[in-house]
């Protein structure tokens, strides 16, 4: 028999390097749905009734509802993403979630596009 500690997700932090530290920059994610099917079981948590994770209704559901993906947007200076990096939303760690938890899959990943605001 194997069993092990598993601590909650550490924090994420965003490092960039090579950016004007005098400007500023909006961060932000690219939004990716997540289908339904994907979270199994939990879709019980969040049901007024209990269903089969792997039958019908969910399957069907799955065709017409998604978990929408969270949302990050932040506007920082260059100076603070080269040398502090930024601390992103928290990662799920099954307490509940809102549009501000990020819900990754094993070995998964998010895409954050920075762009310079001309202010």
């Amino acid at each position: 028999m194997f069993s092990n500690l598993v601590n909650s997700p550490k924090e994420s932090i965003l490092y960039t390097r090579g950016l004007d530290e005098n400007k500023t920059y909006s961060v932000s994610n690219v939004l990716v749905p997540h289908n339904i099917k994907e979270y199994g079981g939990l879709v019980n948590m969040i049901l007024p009734f209990h269903v089969n994770p792997s039958g019908k209704i969910v399957d069907l559901a799955s065709k017409f509802i998604t978990m929408p993906s969270e949302i990050d947007n932040y506007v920082v200076k260059g100076s603070v993403l080269n040398n502090k990096g930024l601390l992103l939303n928290p990662e799920w760690s099954a307490s509940g979630t809102n549009e501000h938890v990020r819900t990754l899959r094993d070995f998964g990943s998010r895409l954050y596009i920075i762009e310079e605001n001309n202010e």
